[in-house]
């Protein structure tokens, strides 16, 4: 048995608990840290995903802060680290060419990883810029803006109806259990970021990682669903 046949055979905690070690010295090649991305994206493995969040997530956080250019919180961090890396596993989740034909090395993930943590910094910045922006045309066109006619209302409030109950629709359909219902409905009905939502719900989740995992979930069923791209 080779070594790449051994890492493929090797259990996941032994994985986790050499790629700590291998982490702390400089590896060219495709070693332990890289089957465990592998089995994380090609195999869908989500212990795999989670332990590969939990082992580089200092060196992650600290891309983030890198990156941004302003200040964070807790939990604009969480947030941002959370996009780049559903960005992240879309990106290469979705292509069919295995994992060790696009990437020499661990090194070589980790630089895909930066540039989207450095990706997502960059969109978060431009929308606030344009929310901002939008704030301020609102507030300058504020008194002689007209009120919406009483047809445009009922047709708005229609619209938003349908929405309404599309979504209801695929919450039946889609979510598989009471948490992942409660994350969509917290998430993103009554807008509430992941601490927000340990902090009330503590009882359902208790840490923020439990939140992000039933996030992705849902993500990747959406993707599944409606056929979209990484």
């Amino acid at each position: 048995m080779n070594s790449q046949q051994t890492l493929i055979a090797a259990s996941l905690s032994d994985l986790i608990s050499s790629c700590c070690k291998e982490q702390n010295r400089l590896v060219p090649a495709q070693g332990i840290c890289f089957e465990l991305f592998r089995r994380a994206i090609e195999l869908g493995d989500d212990p795999a995903w989670f332990a590969v969040q939990q082992q580089f997530r200092p060196l992650f956080v600290r891309w983030v802060y890198e990156s941004y250019r302003g200040v964070l919180d807790h939990f604009m961090v969480e947030d941002l680290l959370q996009t780049a890396l559903e960005r992240f596993w879309c990106a290469l989740a979705a292509s069919p060419v295995p994992l060790a034909d696009r990437f020499a090395c661990t090194g070589a993930l980790l630089k895909y990883m930066k540039q989207c943590i450095r990706s997502a910094c960059r969109e978060w910045q431009r929308s606030e810029m344009r929310a901002y922006r939008l704030h301020q045309r609102l507030a300058a066109d504020a008194q002689s803006t007209p009120e919406p006619r009483p047809l445009e209302r009922l047709w708005t409030q229609k619209a938003a109806a349908v929405q309404q109950e599309n979504l209801r629709r695929w919450l039946q359909e889609q979510c598989q259990d009471e948490a992942e219902k409660m994350v969509y409905r917290l998430s993103f009905e009554e807008e509430l970021k992941p601490g927000q939502i340990v902090t009330r719900h503590p009882e359902h989740f208790p840490d923020v990682q439990d939140v992000y995992r039933i996030k992705l979930r849902l993500y990747r069923r959406i993707q599944r669903s409606f056929g979209l791209g990484g």
